[in-house]
């Protein structure tokens, strides 16, 4: 079981968000800050979009990932293919270590991404089979990691998120700019409640608690 909890805030407090944190959480040791690229799949009439958007007891995300430096053009090694599904309020998530480079993904997704044996790689794994999936989008997000130290939990602050390529095979059309939102994710035991040493960082920002989801954002965008 992931315990976790999502926070939005308009993307114009942002800033004021990354140095509420800069100044009153330790920076991650491992993975300060990076850019996150996410090729989102979905059935041709993007049913599970509409699961999410009908707020069904069953939900699935069915995603590959790589990452890349913040600030230069390199690429991590490795990409990964991750599938979160939720029960109501429980949910779960398998990563798979992909033998395909962040590069490569980054510079062919749709082509590469439909190449994907989805059902060898998920054989054993809760994922809606019995439709075919295809590539649909590449969401692209700026991180920052941090730990809260009282309580012990991790935060992210995504910023710039933006899907900015889309399928071509498909009747969608990319996004020009970000979203105007910005979120935090808090992860940890107890991270269903924002602890008492964060409730500064809501005060500074007006954050709010939702069930925020990027993909859902972004396709609601591109699919009109």
């Amino acid at each position: 079981m992931r315990h976790e909890s999502k926070y939005v805030l308009a993307a114009a407090r942002q800033e004021a968000a990354l140095a509420w944190l800069d100044h009153h959480c330790a920076a991650d040791a491992v993975f300060r800050h990076n850019l996150i690229f996410s090729l989102y799949y979905d059935t041709p009439d993007l049913t599970l979009f509409g699961r999410k958007q009908d707020s069904d007891y069953l939900k699935w995300k069915v995603r590959v990932r790589w990452y890349a430096a913040a600030d230069t053009p390199e690429f991590s090694a490795a990409a990964f293919l991750e599938v979160k599904s939720k029960e109501g309020a429980l949910s779960r998530k398998v990563r798979v270590k992909l033998a395909i480079r962040g590069v490569e993904l980054d510079r062919d997704p749709f082509s590469l991404g439909s190449g994907l044996p989805l059902t060898d790689l998920l054989e054993d794994q809760p994922w809606p089979r019995g439709r075919p999936l295809v590539p649909v989008c590449v969401i692209r997000y700026r991180r920052h990691r941090y730990v809260e130290m009282a309580s012990g939990h991790r935060v992210a602050l995504d910023t710039d998120i933006v899907a900015d390529r889309v399928n071509p095979g498909m009747p969608l059309h990319p996004m020009l700019r970000p979203l105007d939102q910005a979120v935090v994710e808090l992860k940890g035991p107890g991270a269903q409640a924002l602890p008492p040493a964060l409730l500064g960082l809501q005060a500074a920002t007006g954050m709010r608690k939702d069930a925020f989801s990027k993909y859902g954002q972004c396709v609601t965008q591109i699919a009109t």
